[in-house]
């Protein structure tokens, strides 16, 4: 017994003494954040399964995209099947970004096996860095992506420090990274398969944006185009591109909204529940509105990083009720849609204040869809229910004191008492 407890006694200070080991190199790992030095090693291993010499999978024509921060030691290519390189990101929007081949010179059709990209980033770190190894289209290189016998495919390595409107969310110390990046490629099987073609729903967020920055979203993709976002415990949702255009009335940001202006993106379907106020009235409008601080706080925070880090703030003019006289302006992030940008002039003009200052988004002008009637192409649906339910609209009635607009079931406009949860499907803008 008296040796049993002495036994138990040490087994408990050796028990300590290692968890306060595994705590220092804990926090001697989270010591050194800031700025982030990135340095990489990229390499293909084309050769360990085959003596072959017609196995023949290489990189070739390495190219550093203009703007890029000065390297330490810049991108080069080692023997052909290794990429190294060390840089440094000192301030919030620096990039290293380079676009290099891979072709398959051999008379053998190989196959991705494998991509691995190593660390894996923290939540926290996902606010400020990033990286990615992606075709250069933006599709991501995922297992048996066939390279057929003389194909070349260009791939984009990327490394950016994000900037970020929240500067809380930056690290404090400087911070260093080594990365590896492993891509490997093998003789081609009765799994392999051809790499999808580009679309909006597979195009990286930060391809998406290059299109956006060079005008050419919408010769690449088009209006009504989807893609899924993982919004943690909103769910999984789809936004739709629901706006390319920025015609001349779009120049008068101070007195014409510019919400349906520019790159602008919607939601689908109904993510969430909320009333517009806890109480029944419309009197302040939608900039004074517990709705309005819910989707540019709680709802805005959902949203992925790298989409969240690229929304504008974007000037709003609002329809007033009846106990005010003038339009509301504000400025947002995330807003519900008017009348107007979705039937046009005329959808909601006997209730909406400022129904001319605003224009129909090109998804529903291309729709057809007027205010004459119902259209259920204007309706939504739950998608966790596959039923059609009312969606708030941001505009206050005009000629009530207690409603707020929105779209009914049947596709049409109505109203509703502002402490109805009805459905939110927001929209935002990118440029």
């Amino acid at each position: 017994m008296i040796r049993w407890k002495r036994f138990k006694r040490r087994w408990r200070y050796n028990r300590k003494r290692s968890f306060m080991n595994m705590l220092l190199v804990l926090l001697l790992f989270s010591f050194g954040l800031g700025y982030a030095t990135l340095k990489t090693d990229l390499s293909i291993d084309g050769t360990s399964q085959f003596l072959d010499a017609r196995w023949n999978v290489y990189f070739d024509n390495l190219v550093v995209e203009n703007g890029s921060v000065s390297p330490i030691s810049a991108a080069s290519i080692v023997d052909s099947t290794t990429i190294n390189f060390s840089v440094k990101l000192e301030n919030p929007g620096d990039y290293y970004r380079f676009h290099v081949n891979v072709i398959n010179g051999g008379n053998m059709v190989a196959m991705v096996d494998s991509i691995n990209i190593s660390p894996v980033l923290s939540d926290e770190q996902k606010n400020y860095l990033k990286y990615d190894v992606t075709y250069a289209d933006g599709i991501s290189i995922d297992s048996f992506h066939k390279l057929d016998i003389g194909a070349v495919e260009n791939i984009l390595v990327n490394f950016q420090y994000l900037e970020n409107a929240d500067a809380s969310l930056y690290p404090t110390e400087d911070q260093s990274f080594t990365i590896a990046v492993s891509l490997t490629y093998v003789q081609a099987d009765s799994r392999a398969i051809d790499r999808p073609v580009l679309s909006l729903e597979n195009a990286s967020w930060n391809k998406i944006l290059q299109y956006v920055n060079t005008d050419s979203i919408c010769d690449v993709f088009s209006v009504g185009d989807v893609k899924t976002i993982d919004m943690g415990s909103f769910g999984t949702h789809q936004i739709r591109l629901a706006n390319c255009s920025l015609p001349t009335e779009c120049n008068d940001s101070t007195n014409f909204s510019q919400t349906a202006c520019g790159v602008v993106f919607e939601f689908t379907d109904i993510v969430s529940y909320h009333n517009f106020n806890s109480s029944k009235t419309n009197e302040g409008g939608w900039p004074v509105s517990q709705i309005r601080t819910y989707l540019n706080n709680d709802f805005y925070n959902a949203l992925p990083t790298d989409i969240k880090n690229s929304i504008l703030d974007v000037n709003a003019i609002t329809g007033h009720g009846k106990k005010e006289s003038s339009n509301f302006k504000t400025t947002d992030k995330i807003y519900l849609l008017a009348p107007t940008e979705v039937w046009g002039v005329g959808g909601a003009s006997d209730r909406d204040s400022a129904e001319t200052l605003t224009r129909q988004l090109d998804y529903y002008n291309g729709l057809g869809i007027t205010g004459s009637g119902n259209n259920p192409l204007a309706s939504k649906y739950d998608t966790s229910t596959n039923t059609k339910k009312n969606w708030w609209l941001r505009t206050s009635d005009n000629a009530d004191n207690d409603d707020f607009l929105k779209v009914n079931n049947a596709g049409h406009w109505g109203d509703s008492t502002a402490d109805l949860e009805l459905g939110v499907s927001p929209a935002f803008r990118i440029k």
